[in-house]
């Protein structure tokens, strides 16, 4: 095992020798015990970087008080912690941060920790999605703000404001869910979609929505369903996150893309600079700039107009309910006896 990961080489006639150069390492993945889909293609990226180089991933998970996970042994060249682990201060963390080891956090802003860090530019992410709203003519861009409160949500929802209010936009309402950790956001988004609507039974006061997460955007869509708005004629819906899901939808969601090839990389290659003696001592920052899905969420144009009256509305509500109408009854029978009727009328006229 040792010779298959390089640590020693084998001479014939000779003996056993330590490598004059170990190129194997190992690296620690640190995660919450239950992954989104997002987590789980950030970890398929980590395990792309570590087998081009020949590396060991293993995957440690964690919950948030569960001080009995401490005594697992954490033990690698390198360590890559996911941003949830402290956001939302894990006991793991503190332990994480007093090691010596190499360690880069995955997401997140990184501010308050003298880590190296990896993660998305998402004041650049919000430029391209306002730019292109605003070419398109939307001047009303809502945001739905349905992701627990964290050093991520709260810097996502402060880059929006900026970038709006810079942009002289008209009035751009956020919709705040109040999500709590552990909270399936779907649900709080719903109510608080449900809840902003019914203030607006005739006027939609913006024509495209931006939300943070992929469940909040599925919430959305389906809220402004029941209201009797259309997706994207009424209003175009974006989402802040990527969803294998979101091209399956109708209308498919637009939604960022990213190569989680190159999170990975980036990872791989801080903790390398770090082992080698490369990177300078202060922490480092790598953000990623993504690429987008255009997707039929978003229309061309926005409406030109916002009204719909409730009768409209209540028609489009029910119209995907079956057996809302029921059919007129025709069999021989109703007609035998119509044709009876009228001949009895026609003999008595006689």
């Amino acid at each position: 095992m040792l010779e298959r990961e390089g640590v020693i080489t084998r001479k014939h006639g000779s003996g056993l020798y330590v490598s004059a150069k170990n190129k194997t390492r190992h690296i620690a993945f640190c995660r919450n015990f239950f992954p989104g889909i997002i987590v789980q293609l950030l970890e398929s990226g980590l395990i792309q970087a570590c087998a081009s180089r020949k590396w060991i991933l293993t995957t440690h998970q964690f919950q948030k008080n569960k001080s009995d996970l401490l005594a697992e042994d954490v033990r690698a060249d390198g360590i890559v912690v996911l941003n949830d682990i402290f956001n939302y201060n894990y006991d793991i963390s503190k332990t994480l941060l007093a090691s010596e080891t190499p360690l880069v956090e995955l997401g997140g802003n990184g501010e308050s920790m003298a880590v190296d860090l990896v993660t998305a530019d998402e004041k650049a992410a919000f430029s391209i999605i306002l730019k292109k709203l605003a070419s398109l003519g939307h001047r009303r861009i809502a945001y739905l703000n349905s992701e627990p409160a964290n050093n991520e949500t709260n810097r996502k929802l402060a880059d929006f404001k900026n970038l709006t209010g810079e942009s002289n936009l008209a009035v751009c309402p956020v919709i705040e869910c109040h999500t709590q950790e552990g909270q399936y956001s779907v649900v709080s988004a719903t109510h608080a979609m449900h809840e902003f609507l019914d203030r607006h039974p005739k006027i939609l006061p913006f024509t495209a929505i931006i939300s943070c997460s992929s469940p909040g955007s599925i919430a959305a869509m389906r809220v402004l369903h029941e209201h009797g708005w259309r997706i994207p004629q009424d209003c175009s819906v974006i989402c802040m996150q990527e969803d294998p899901i979101a091209p399956y939808v109708i209308p498919a969601i637009t939604n960022l893309k990213w190569d989680y090839g190159k999170w990975g990389d980036y990872c791989i290659e801080l903790i390398e600079k770090r082992l080698d003696g490369e990177a300078s001592p202060g922490k480092q920052s790598m953000k990623i700039v993504p690429d987008f899905n255009w997707r039929e969420s978003v229309d061309k144009a926005p409406p030109s107009k916002r009204n719909r009256s409730p009768s409209k509305i209540v028609k489009r509500r029910n119209s995907h309910v079956i057996g809302s109408k029921m059919p007129t009854p025709s069999n021989k029978n109703s007609k035998s006896e119509t044709k009876s009727t009228a001949t009895q009328k026609s003999k008595k006229r006689t």
